[in-house]
């Protein structure tokens, strides 16, 4: 899968806590218009004759795509009970950038989405954004990696810092995202100095104020290591994070602010197209400003792995277990960070060349720590795309989610069956 190799060198050397948020966010842009995103972006490798062509604009590649999808969803509120049912349809237009340079990179990406749901208008959304990666080759031995991003989005009904059985309107937010990681190479070993900071700004909704959620975060890498073979380094890392939020103390009279540190060992992979990637493990500590919350210390990995067992198979492997921020409050206490460990898997093998099947899995747990709280969120996915010619494809999905908690008001079963169509140039 070319195109999914070339975007994973370019960043597979960033920093991992800070940078995996950043990537997440990144990805979230790039591949949340729906059915047919994901596994289809990854089918527009080679220009064979299925795959879009693109149009020349100097040294650029521009790829323009319309995506339009009907999902049916069982839940749309993610409610314990009396769930509300609905048809949404989802209109996804963008504008890819590739450039064609034999010497750095530039991707960027200008995205619109619009949901728009039958019954239930309150949940219709209209998200739209722009996102650019590049990387600056200084020399044979040292890069430059950028990454921007600015997007206004809409938050799930699942997000567990939402409030739980909001039916009012869905809940818009602006998220900015700025990263730059130097890798300087010198005989076998190597080091990369990295920087990311991010800003989320979150839109009140009818009897519920958000301001207590707007914060920055800053944070800070230092990777380290040497390269064992030339497919194989072995690194150190550490990382220091500052979160400041606006609204210093909330309207519950707590302090939010925190400071967090982590320090991991870990391997980079890059076996030509077989396995390539990253996975690190460590340990990490959040300490909160506001002394009435406790300091936390605990298990921290990252893993971002993908496997091509065969030409026509990739299999996505991800795990992470972090210590993150979180506004939930729970049995009269406020949570001092969220434990998230999270594993996930995906595979999307070619039944034929124009036919694709697709499946995924993952597990999340998420412990807030000082209170009682602790939620267990399974999901499982299956999909088929089918590719009638370069400028046409097809697919439809199913998705099932499940959460229980310690709050009942968070519990939820959803599923979620898509259908759509893919333009594209």
């Amino acid at each position: 899968m070319r195109v999914a190799v070339r975007r994973a060198r370019l960043w597979d050397h960033s920093s991992t806590v800070g940078g995996v948020a950043v990537r997440r966010s990144l990805a979230s842009a790039l591949l949340a218009s729906g059915v047919l995103v994901t596994p289809l972006a990854a089918m527009a490798q080679e220009a064979g004759p299925l795959e879009p062509l693109g149009m020349r604009a100097g040294a650029f590649l521009l790829y323009p795509r319309l995506n339009a999808s009907a999902q049916f969803d069982s839940n749309v509120y993610a409610e314990p009970n009396h769930e509300n049912s609905d048809l949404a349809f989802v209109v996804r237009p963008e504008l890819e950038a590739r450039s064609t340079w034999s010497r750095h990179a530039l991707e960027a990406l200008i995205f619109a989405e619009g949901g728009f749901y039958l019954d239930e208008t309150s949940q219709n959304y209209l998200d739209f954004g722009a996102s650019v990666l590049g990387r600056v080759d200084i020399s044979r031995m040292q890069a430059l990696r950028i990454g921007l991003r600015a997007a206004r989005l809409h938050e799930d009904a699942a997000a567990p810092d939402r409030t739980p059985g909001n039916n009012s309107d869905v809940t818009k937010y602006l998220n900015l995202v700025g990263s730059l990681t130097y890798r300087h190479e010198f005989n076998r070993f190597f080091v990369q100095p990295g920087i990311t900071v991010s800003r989320n700004d979150y839109e009140d909704v009818p009897g519920f104020n958000n301001d207590d959620r707007d914060h920055n975060r800053y944070a800070f890498s230092l990777r380290g290591g040497v390269r064992v073979s030339p497919a194989i380094g072995v690194f150190g890392e550490g990382e220091y994070r500052i979160t400041d939020y606006d609204q210093t103390p909330d309207d519950n009279g707590v302090d939010r602010e925190s400071k967090a540190w982590a320090a991991r060992v870990g391997v980079e992979v890059e076996m030509s197209r077989l396995l390539i990637g990253e996975a690190a493990v460590g340990i990490a500590h959040h300490d909160p400003d506001d002394n009435a919350l406790d300091s936390t210390t605990g298990f921290n990995a990252v893993v971002n792995l993908t496997w091509t067992p065969t030409p026509l198979t990739t299999v996505a492997i991800g795990a992470l277990a972090d210590l993150q921020e979180t506004t939930v409050t729970f049995g009269g206490n406020t949570a001092s960070a969220r434990f998230r460990k999270q594993v996930s898997v995906s595979v999307s093998h070619q039944l034929r060349r124009n036919v694709e099947l697709v499946g995924s899995a993952s597990y999340m747990r998420d412990d807030f720590e000082d209170t009682a709280r602790s939620d267990d969120t399974i999901s499982l996915g299956a999909g088929v795309n089918y590719t009638v010619n370069r400028w046409l494809a097809v697919g439809v999905s199913y998705n099932f989610q499940t959460r229980s908690s310690d709050d009942n008001n968070a519990e939820y079963d959803r599923h979620v069956v898509r259908g759509g169509i893919r333009l594209q140039r």
